[in-house]
C-alpha cells in the first residue's frame, strides 16, 4: 500500500516540489529531485509512494484533485518520460501499488484519464490487468465505464478479458451498456463478450442499457442474441427496467417522455413480452399507469398488451390509475371496471381510499359503470373507504351518485363509525346533519360500541353533545363493560366526561378506580376531582402495589394528596415493597404539611419496608429539620437499624435514600446535631461493613458535619472491614482540611489498610501533592512500603505524577535506595515512566545508577522501553555500565533496536555501545533491528560497522529474520548493502525457504528475492525441500497469479 507522511531525512517541501514538477511536466526538475536521494532506497520509495494532495489547475484532469503518489500522478501525463524516470529510480518497486482509499493502481489512473501512452508504457512493464480497485473493478471495466475504445483495444492486445468480473459479477459489457458508450459496446461484442451474462442482481447488459436509454446499444445487444425477456432477481425484464428508470428520472414531472420511445420500441420489435410480470406480478402496463404518462400507456396498448392481467394483489393496471384520462382510456379498451382484487376491492374502493387519486378519477370510474355499493372482504363499501380517508369531496360525489349510507361492514360499523375512528369530528357532524345520510345512531358495532362510545373515546365533544341532545342512551355498556363516560375518562377528555355525567352517565367502580390512578400518575388534578365523586381511591393498585395516595406522595403533589385524604385515602396500605404512604412522604416531601397529620400518626410509623428501612430512615434525608422533629415527636425511633446495619444518622450522612426533592444538604449538620443530642448512643453505631458515623461524615466532604460529630467525641481511629480509618477516607477524597482536623484529634496516619497501605498512599492516589506534604509534615512515614514493596513515590511515578515526586524529593528527602519486591529502585521508575527531572534529582541524592532488578535490568534498560530521549541522556552522563545485559542477555542497544527507536540507538552508539554483543539466543542488535519496521535503524547500525551476516544460535542472519517478519524494505536495504543471501540456517533453509513458507506470502518480497538470488530456488534444506517445492505445495495460494507477478515458469 502507499505510505503516508514525511519521514526522517525527507521533507514536505521535497514531496510538494516533486508533485508540482510532475504537474508542470518538468522532467528535468523531477530527475533533479530523484537524484537528490539517489542510493537511498528507503527514502526514494517514500518520496515516490507517499500520497500527496495538491491544488491543481482547473484544466487538469479531475484525478489530479485527489491525493496521489508520484507514480499515479505521472501516469496522468501523455508522455512517459517522467513515469520512466520515477520507475527507474525505484528499481524493484511494485508498479501495481494501490491508493489507500480507492484502490486505484497507476494503470487504473491512466485508463480513467484516457492517457494511451501511459497505458501502453505501464502494460509493457507488466502492470496487472486483473488488479481491482476498492469497488472490484479491473482495468477493462474502467476503460468501458469511461468510453475509451482506443484504450480498450490496447488492453485486449495485452491480454485483457472482455468477460472480466467485478465483485458483483458485472462484466465490461454491463458497464459500457449502463454508461451509454455504444462504440465500446460494439467493440466488446465483436470481441466475444457475453450479451446474456448476469451480475449478482440478475441483470444482463440489456437491462443496463435501459439506464442509458440508448436504442443503438439495445439494438446491438439484441442483434448479438441478448435475451429480451431475461429477468433479474426482482423479476424485472428490460421493459420493466426501462419504465422504472424513466419513472425514477421523471419523478414529480408528468409527461416527460411523450414519445416516440426508440429504446422501448427496439425491445418490443425484437419480441419482448409486454405482458410479462415481475416478482409482484406487475406488468409493464401496471408500471406505466403508475407513471401517469398517457403516451407511454397508449404505446403499450398498441402492442397487444392485456389490460386485464392482474398482479399478486389481484389488481389490473386500472387500479393504478391516477388521472381520469388514464382511467377512461383503460376502460375504453376493455379493462373491467367491476373486477375485484384479492381483498375483494373494486376500483372504487381503491380510488376512494387513496390520497394519491383525485375525485375526478373516482367520478370517471362511476361514469363507466363501476359498482358504487360493492362490499369488499371486510364488508366495506367505497363510501366507508372515503370516510376512512376523510375526503369530503369523494364522500359528496358518492352520495350524489346514489351510494347507500346505511350499509354496515363485517364489524357492523356504519360509515359514521369509520369516520369517528379517524377522529374526523367536523366530518362526522357534517354527515350527521345531512338529509341523505340514513344511519341508526344507536346501532352498536361488534364490540358493542355505539357512536356515542366512539365519540367519547376520541374526545369529540361536539358529536357527544349532538348525540346526547337526541336522547341517545348514555349509560349503555359495550362488550368490555365500558360506558361512554368510562371511555372519556380513559382518554383524558374532561369536557366530554363532565357532559356525560351531567346527562346521566356513569362509570364502573373498578374501571373508574383504575382510570383515577392513571390520572393521579399524570397529575391531572381536575380529572381526579371529578372521578373521586364517582369511585374510591383505595380500590385499585398499580403493578408496584401503589395506591393513588402512594403515587401522589411520590409525585410530591401536596394538593393531590390533600384531596385524596379528604376523600378517605387509607394511610395504612402497603405497596409491593412493604412501604406505607408515610415511607413515601418521608422520602419525597421536604416538609410534612400539617394537613398530612394522618400519615404521621400511622400505626406503621416504625415498621420496616422490604429493604429494612423505617419512615425515619427516609425522612431524615428527605425532610427538613422541622419534618424530622415531627417524625421523632410522633414516636419514630432514631436507634433502629435497617438491613445494612445503618441507623437513620448513617442514612443522613451517605444520602443513599435521598428522594426526588430532598431537603438541602445545608440542613445536614443541624439534623446531625439534633440526632446526636436526642440519641447519644447513635454516635458510635456501626453498619454491617463496620463503618462508623465518622466514616460517613468524612465521605460527605462537609467540614461542618465533621466538626459537629467530633464535638460528640466519637472513636477517632475506628477501622471498618477494609481496615480503613476515617483518615484514609479523608485522604482518598483529597480533603486536606478534614485530614488536618482528624490529625488534630490524634488520628494515627500510619495505620495500614487491607491493601497494606497507609493514608499517605490514599493521598498519592488522589494526586494531591499538598496533602501528601501535609501528612509528611504531621508525622506520616514517607518511606513506608506496601505489600509489593513500593513506596508512595513509586506509586506516584506509575501514575505519571512526576511533579509530585519532584516536590516531595526536594522537601522531604526520602530514602532513594529502597527497592520494591522486584528489585526496582525509584530510579528504575523514573526511567520507565519518562521523567528526566525526577531521575536527575534521584541521581543527585545518591541513587545507584547501575542497580539491577530481579530481571537484571538497569535503569538504562528501563529507559529503553519508551521514546523519551532526555532520561537516557541523563543516565548516559553518569558512570554507567552501558553494555550491561539483562537475564535474557539483552543490552539497552538490543532493546532499542528491537523497538526501532532510531534516536535511542544513535545515543547509545555515540556513547560507545557495542553493536556486536549477542544475547542469550545469539542475536545482535542488527538481528533485532531486522524484525522492526524502520529501515533507518538497520542502516545506522551498518554505518557503525555492525556485521550484517552474523548468525544467531539457529543460524539465522538479519536478512533471514527481516524476511520472516515480512519487512520488504529492510530486506532490500540489506541486499543493497551486500548481505549474503546464500547463508543457510541450522535447518539448511535459505532466505527463499523462509519467503515461500510465510503464511501471508508477500509477492513483492518473493519477486525481489527471485531477482537477487534466483539460483537458490533449487537449493534443498535438511528436509530435502527446495523453495520451489514449498511454493508448489501451497494449496492456499493463487500459484498462477504468483508465477505471473514474480516471473516464475
Amino acid at each position: 500500500m502507499a505510505e503516508n507522511g514525511p519521514t526522517f531525512g525527507l521533507t514536505n517541501d521535497d514531496l510538494q516540489d516533486l508533485h508540482e514538477d510532475i504537474l508542470d511536466r518538468n522532467e528535468d526538475g523531477v530527475r533533479g529531485i530523484l537524484n537528490k536521494f539517489s542510493g537511498q532506497g528507503a527514502l526514494i520509495r517514500k518520496l515516490c509512494c507517499t500520497e500527496v494532495d495538491l491544488e491543481p489547475a482547473a484544466h487538469d484532469h479531475m484525478m489530479n484533485r485527489r491525493p496521489l503518489t508520484a507514480i499515479h500522478r505521472a501516469a496522468l501525463i501523455d508522455s512517459h518520460g517522467i513515469l520512466d524516470a520515477i520507475l527507474t529510480s525505484l528499481g524493484d518497486v511494485d508498479i501495481d501499488i494501490p491508493l489507500r482509499r480507492s484502490g486505484y493502481t497507476p494503470l487504473h489512473v491512466a485508463i480513467t484519464a484516457g492517457v494511451l501512452p501511459a497505458v501502453n508504457y505501464l502494460t509493457s512493464l507488466g502492470a496487472s490487468l486483473v488488479a481491482k480497485d476498492a469497488d472490484g473493478r479491473s482495468a477493462m471495466h474502467m476503460a468501458a465505464e469511461n468510453g475509451h475504445k482506443d484504450v480498450m483495444t490496447l488492453l485486449c492486445v495485452r491480454g485483457g478479458s472482455v468477460n472480466a468480473l467485478t465483485n458483483m459479477d458485472r462484466t465490461p459489457l454491463h458497464v459500457a451498456s449502463a454508461s451509454g458508450h455504444s462504440d465500446v459496446v460494439d467493440f466488446l461484442l465483436n470481441k466475444g463478450a457475453d450479451p446474456n451474462g448476469k451480475d449478482q442482481d440478475g441483470r444482463t447488459p440489456l437491462h443496463d442499457a435501459q439506464i442509458a436509454n440508448n436504442p443503438e446499444i439495445s439494438y446491438a445487444l439484441v442483434g448479438r442474441g441478448a435475451d429480451v425477456n431475461a429477468t433479474d432477481r426482482t423479476g424485472c425484464s428490460p421493459i420493466h427496467f426501462w419504465i422504472l428508470n424513466r419513472r425514477t428520472a421523471d419523478k414529480g414531472c408528468r409527461q416527460q417522455h411523450p414519445g416516440p420511445f426508440p429504446a422501448l420500441s427496439t425491445l418490443v420489435n425484437s419480441g419482448a413480452d409486454v405482458n410479462l410480470g415481475d416478482r409482484n406480478g406487475d406488468t409493464g402496463l401496471h408500471l406505466a399507469v403508475d407513471t401517469d404518462n398517457l403516451r407511454l400507456i397508449e404505446f403499450l396498448l398498441n402492442q397487444s398488451t392485456d389490460v386485464n392481467l392482474v398482479n399478486n394483489l389481484g389488481r389490473t393496471a386500472l387500479f393504478c390509475a391516477k388521472s381520469p384520462d388514464v382511467a377512461r382510456l383503460l376502460i375504453q379498451v376493455g379493462s373491467a371496471a367491476n373486477l375485484c382484487d384479492s381483498s375483494r376491492n373494486n376500483i372504487l374502493h381503491v380510488y376512494a381510499g387513496s390520497d394519491d387519486v383525485t375525485a375526478a378519477v373516482l367520478e370517471a370510474a362511476i361514469e363507466n359503470g363501476a359498482e358504487i355499493d360493492a362490499q369488499n372482504g371486510e364488508g366495506q363499501t367505497p363510501l366507508h373507504r372515503a370516510c376512512a380517508a376523510g375526503s369530503r369531496e369523494k364522500i359528496e360525489l358518492l352520495l350524489r351518485s346514489g351510494a347507500r349510507s346505511d350499509i354496515l361492514d363485517r364489524r357492523n360499523q356504519s360509515v359514521l363509525h369509520v369516520t369517528l375512528v379517524r377522529c374526523e369530528e367536523s366530518l362526522a357532524l357534517w354527515l350527521l346533519n345531512r338529509n341523505d345520510v340514513n344511519i341508526n345512531i344507536n346501532n352498536p358495532d361488534n364490540d358493542g360500541n355505539t357512536l356515542l362510545h366512539l365519540a367519547a373515546r376520541f374526545g369529540n365533544i361536539e358529536v357527544v353533545n349532538f348525540l346526547t341532545s337526541r336522547d341517545v342512551p348514555v349509560s349503555v355498556r359495550n362488550k368490555s363493560d365500558q360506558t361512554a363516560a368510562t371511555l372519556a375518562a380513559q382518554g383524558r377528555h374532561l369536557d366530554c366526561l363532565r357532559l356525560l355525567l351531567q346527562r346521566g352517565g356513569c362509570i364502573d367502580p373498578e374501571l373508574g378506580a383504575a382510570v383515577l390512578l392513571s390520572y393521579v400518575k399524570v397529575g391531572d388534578i381536575h380529572m381526579v376531582e371529578v372521578l373521586l365523586d364517582q369511585v374510591s381511591c383505595n380500590v385499585v393498585k398499580d403493578e408496584y402495589g401503589r395506591t393513588a395516595l402512594h403515587v401522589a406522595l411520590e409525585r410530591e403533589s401536596l394538593d393531590m394528596s390533600r384531596i385524596l385524604l379528604d376523600h378517605g385515602a387509607d394511610v395504612n396500605i402497603l405497596d409491593n415493597n412493604d412501604r406505607c404512604p408515610l415511607h413515601v412522604a418521608s422520602r419525597h416531601l421536604p416538609t410534612l404539611d400539617p394537613l398530612l397529620s394522618p400519615l404521621v400518626h400511622s400505626h406503621l410509623r416504625n415498621d420496616f419496608d422490604s429493604a429494612g428501612n423505617t419512615p425515619l430512615h427516609y425522612g431524615i434525608v428527605g425532610c427538613r429539620i422541622d419534618g424530622l422533629k415531627t417524625l421523632v415527636g410522633a414516636g419514630c425511633q432514631l436507634i433502629r437499624k435497617n438491613r445494612a446495619g445503618r441507623t437513620a444518622a448513617h442514612c443522613l450522612l451517605d444520602r443513599s435514600l435521598a428522594g426526588g426533592d430532598s431537603a438541602p444538604e445545608t440542613d445536614t449538620a443541624a439534623k446531625l446535631e439534633y440526632t446526636c443530642t436526642e440519641c447519644p448512643e447513635c454516635v458510635d453505631q456501626r453498619d454491617i461493613d463496620n463503618n462508623s458515623l465518622l466514616h460517613a461524615a468524612v465521605r460527605t466532604d462537609n467540614i461542618h458535619v465533621l466538626q459537629t460529630l467530633l464535638r460528640h467525641a466519637p472513636a477517632i481511629n475506628v477501622i471498618n472491614n477494609r481496615r480503613l480509618t476515617p483518615l484514609h477516607c479523608a485522604c482518598a477524597n483529597g480533603n486536606s482540611k478534614m485530614a488536618s482536623l482528624l490529625l488534630d484529634y490524634d488520628a494515627d496516619p500510619d495505620i495500614i489498610d487491607n491493601e497494606g497501605r497507609s493514608a499517605i498512599f490514599s493521598a498519592v492516589l488522589r494526586r494531591d501533592t499538598d496533602l501528601v506534604l501535609s501528612l509528611s509534615r504531621r508525622g506520616a512515614d514517607i518511606n513506608i512500603q506496601d505489600p509489593d514493596g513500593k513506596t508512595c513515590l513509586m506509586v506516584a511515578m506509575e501514575m505519571g505524577q512526576s511533579g509530585m515526586c519532584e516536590e516531595i524529593l526536594l522537601e522531604i528527602h526520602p530514602d532513594v535506595s529502597l527497592v520494591d519486591n522486584r528489585g526496582r529502585s525509584l530510579l528504575h521508575y523514573a526511567a520507565r515512566y519518562c521523567s528526566a527531572s525526577v531521575a536527575d534529582i534521584v541521581l543527585d541524592q545518591g541513587a545507584d545508577v547501575s542497580i539491577q532488578d530481579s530481571s537484571m535490568m538497569t535503569p538504562l534498560h528501563a529507559a529503553s522501553a519508551n521514546d523519551d530521549c532526555d532520561v537516557m541522556a541523563s543516565l548516559l552522563t553518569t558512570d554507567i555500565r552501558i553494555d550491561a545485559c539483562d537475564e535474557r542477555g539483552n543490552s539497552a542497544l538490543h532493546l532499542c533496536s528491537e523497538r526501532g527507536s532510531y534516536n535511542h540507538v544513535k545515543q547509545l552508539l555515540d556513547r560507545g555501545a557495542d553493536p556486536e554483543i549477542a544475547n542469550g539466543v545469539g542475536r545482535t542488535a542488527a538481528h533485532l533491528a531486522a524484525t522492526a519496521k524502520d529501515a533507518d535503524v538497520i542502516e545506522l547500525l551498518i554505518a557503525n560497522e555492525a556485521d550484517i551476516d552474523v548468525t544467531d544460535y539457529d543460524g539465522n542472519t538479519p536478512l533471514a529474520l527481516s524476511i520472516v517478519h515480512g519487512n520488504v524494505e529492510i530486506s532490500s536495504d540489506l541486499l543493497d548493502q551486500g548481505a549474503d543471501a546464500s547463508i543457510r540456517n541450522a535447518s539448511g533453509d535459505t532466505v527463499l525457504h523462509h519467503a515461500t513458507r510465510m503464511s501471508h506470502l508477500d509477492r513483492k518480497l518473493l519477486k525481489l528475492l527471485v531477482r537477487r538470488c534466483g539460483g537458490c530456488l533449487e537449493a534443498t534444506n535438511s528436509s530435502g525441500q527446495t523453495p520451489l517445492e514449498i511454493l508448489k505445495s501451497r494449496t492456499d495460494l493463487d500459484l498462477d497469479g504468483i508465477a505471473l507477478d514474480v516471473g516464475l515458469e
